[in-house]
């Protein structure tokens, strides 16, 4: 007996391990992921960021230094807080197992592997604490129980939405072992301190932004068990589990302070909203009941329809017994008001812009926003656990039909306060409440319990699975898998060549972008553009020279190698990469910045060598060592403004290096002349000295930078090219050199 029991118990937690994996694995073929088709799982920061962040960590393993400081960061920097924010989990480890062309792949397992753990760590913690199991909440259908809610959090809004965000999921792995070792110390018997300390240290190693978070969820929590003693009487051990838990959770960030504290001094330079308090709404108050019932998307790609409300959404039928704790009679009256205190409390937080941004570490979040969302799906979940014990109870399909009647009631008063809910959702949820209902008939009915159990089932698999499904199946079909690999690897054997031929200190430009942090990518020292821990002024001096531009969330990079030649010469570029069409072709398909441009951007250059798709070129008059050294910051020096004349800057830089006043760039007339028989508008440029001749066009920071249509553009009525069109995010498409009146001109441009 005892060892069918123990089968069973293992069974639990090996299905909760499993399930979660099978369940976004059909998900994954449904959408065509790689290798069951040509999508990936990346998609918005994960290909910005996070691609070349995990193949930089992959190519430097045996490098540790290059953790600390690397060349490859803008101008070269402190990579420490990169390293800290992103990489410091020891799972990223297997990323050295995948060749850099392959990293999406890893991502992809990554992501399998943390649904995995998610659902096995929520599992136990549902299971075995005993707080949530003190009210007889371990029926005969306990396992069931526990895999259903498992489940719920593991496909919950905020796990679904953001689970690019890998490193994020890697943390929130750990918080229900948090809470069961919290659940330890307050209600067991035994003297048990280590899962509690080792998880939320671990938690703060792997990422100490979510640890933060978590600090907040445990402290208010303490405050309700506080009060809830004080309720009890219960001075004593009030006195002595609340000095031990404080003391272990100051052992726990002690331990995170590793990374933590190097961290937050590496990361000073980053601006950031200053924190105020106030009352001002982050979001409407009827679209967060909406969200509840439903789940809402955040889009990552277009910031007009990325939500404010929380992620919270973790199945209806969780709602449904929320509800249902309430009218539990098993459970005291003085644990529902906490509980609904707690909730309350946690929502205000969210709604309140002074409480929601003591969530993220008394700043405001750059681009993601509710990034505690997860903490209140899980109290949800736990709630909704403590009153399953209804089931057990005589006539419980009276009061689920009473529960799914509230939920239903909640349903229409946020549609009369202005939520929208389509037609599908309304019948989703009606339908939905009246399979519980007849659920909760069958269950009440023993010989037809197995039957009411598995609708419940069904319903929790469907709802949470077209939820899921409708998301991932525009998130995984953002990138493809073979034109990555693709481009990818055609240009680490170009750069692995060229660092066998010259080891000394250089950097390297291209004509195709992947991203804005390709020098991680491709591990070679360039002029990278933009991670979210990078310095402001490091960005605004990069935006400054032409390599990088900041206009509200569209971030504009094409600007291939700088501005300038002068200012490419001065920083180091001493070769560049230039891709053939089908290269370009398949950067399309990646969906990098948009380019087809393959006319070179530095006159007097070279072929030096050719490779399959690659063709490098040198440049003899690039300086040989170049990086930062100022004691200032670099905003002391030059404080980026994007319409400001960059070329003014570049005067004044040349002119300080030669030591007096002579103006190497001299401005043109550009005259603007509209077409008789389509309105379109061409600029003509009156050339009147020799040399490279570039256009500035001006644009301001908060708009978004786009060129829809071609625009032609004549230097001394010589036709050069046109800008926009399918180069419509700032690079230029080259005739060919055109001989004109003064000389022959190479025209480029770029937007700031």
């Amino acid at each position: 007996m005892k060892r069918i029991e123990k089968k069973k118990h293992w069974n639990g937690y090996l299905l909760s391990f499993f399930l979660p994996i099978l369940f976004l694995g059909i998900i994954m073929i449904l959408t065509h992921v790689y290798p069951f088709g040509n999508n990936t799982v990346v998609v918005n920061d994960m290909k910005h960021q996070y691609l070349s962040l995990m193949t930089y960590f992959r190519n430097n393993i045996t490098h540790p230094r290059n953790f600390l400081y690397s060349y490859q960061l803008g101008l070269g920097g402190n990579f420490f807080a990169a390293f800290a924010y992103y990489l410091s989990n020891p799972f990223n480890l297997l990323a050295c197992l995948f060749p850099p062309s392959a990293i999406p792949l890893f991502f992809m397992i990554n992501t399998l592997i943390n649904v995995g753990w998610l659902g096995l760590t929520t599992y136990t913690l549902l299971s075995k604490s005993i707080y949530l199991n003190k009210n007889g909440s371990n029926g005969q259908y306990k396992v069931f129980w526990c895999l259903l809610l498992s489940l719920s959090f593991t496909f919950s809004a905020f796990i679904t939405n953001y689970q690019l965000c890998v490193m994020w999921i890697d943390a929130v792995v750990l918080l229900p072992l948090v809470l069961l070792g919290l659940d330890r110390i307050l209600y067991s018997p035994h003297k048990s301190t280590w899962l509690y300390w080792t998880s939320l240290a671990g938690l703060f190693l792997i990422n100490w932004y979510i640890g933060i978070i978590v600090a907040f969820f445990l402290l208010t929590l303490m405050v309700f068990w506080t009060i809830s003693m004080i309720i009890q009487k219960d001075f004593i051990d009030l006195l002595k589990k609340g000095i031990k838990v404080v003391l272990l959770t100051a052992l726990s960030i002690g331990i995170g302070a590793v990374m933590l504290l190097p961290s937050y001094l590496a990361q000073r330079g980053v601006n950031q909203q200053g924190f105020k308090f106030t009352f001002s709404p982050v979001y409407q108050l009827h679209t967060l009941f909406h969200t509840l019932l439903t789940g809402n998307i955040a889009d990552f790609t277009n910031p007009t329809i990325v939500p404010q409300e929380p992620l919270i959404f973790c199945g209806l039928f969780t709602v449904v017994l929320v509800v249902l704790f309430f009218m539990n009679k098993q459970i005291h009256l003085s644990e529902k008001l906490l509980s609904l205190g707690l909730l309350i409390l946690l929502g205000c937080s969210t709604y309140f812009m002074g409480f929601y941004m003591i969530w993220h570490a008394f700043t405001m979040p750059n681009g993601f926003p509710q990034r505690e969302s997860f903490v209140i799906s899980l109290l949800l979940i736990c709630i909704a656990y403590k009153a399953i014990g209804i089931f057990d109870q005589p006539k419980v399909e009276i009061k689920v039909g009473i529960a799914c009647g509230i939920v239903l009631l909640i349903t229409l008063m946020t549609a009369k306060s202005g939520a929208k809910f389509s037609l599908n959702e309304m019948f989703e949820i009606i339908g939905s409440l009246l399979l519980v209902i007849i659920s909760a008939f069958l269950v009440n009915h023993h010989s037809n319990q197995w039957m009411g159990y598995g609708i419940l089932g069904l319903i929790v698999l469907v709802n949470m699975g077209s939820y899921n499904y409708q998301i991932d199946k525009v998130h995984f079909s953002r990138m493809s898998s073979q034109a990555y690999s693709h481009v990818v690897s055609r240009y680490t054997k170009a750069i692995h060549q060229l660092e066998k031929q010259d080891s000394s200190f250089y950097r390297v430009g291209s004509n195709a972008e992947l991203t804005a942090n390709d020098p991680f990518t491709y591990n070679y020292n360039g002029v990278q553009a933009y991670i979210s821990q990078q310095s402001t002024s490091m960005t605004d001096y990069i935006s400054a020279l032409g390599y990088y531009q900041k206009h509200s969330w569209y971030r504009f990079n094409t600007f291939n190698n700088g501005s300038t030649t002068a200012i490419n010469d001065l920083l180091g570029f001493k070769y560049y990469l230039l891709a053939s069409p089908q290269i370009l072709k398949d950067t399309q398909k990646v969906n990098s910045t948009q380019t087809w441009n393959r006319g070179l951007n530095t006159s007097g250059i070279k072929l030096k060598d050719e490779f399959p798709g690659i063709e490098i070129y040198q440049n003899k008059m690039a300086f040989p060592l170049v990086f930062n050294v100022s004691k200032k910051t670099l905003s002391d020096i030059y404080q980026y403004n994007p319409q400001s004349n960059p070329f003014d800057y570049f005067n004044w830089i040349l002119a300080s290096i030669e030591g007096k006043q002579n103006w190497i760039y001299s401005n043109q007339n550009v005259y603007p002349m509209k077409s008789e028989v389509s309105n379109d508008i061409s600029y003509h440029v009156r050339a009147s000295a020799n040399g490279n001749a570039y256009l500035y066009l001006s644009h301001p920071r908060a708009l978004f930078l786009n060129a829809s249509k071609p625009t032609n553009f004549l230097i001394n009525k010589v036709n050069m090219g046109e800008y926009g069109g399918k180069n419509g995010y700032g690079d230029f498409i080259s005739e060919s050199s055109a001989k004109v009146k003064k000389s022959t001109l190479h025209f480029k441009m770029g937007n700031f």
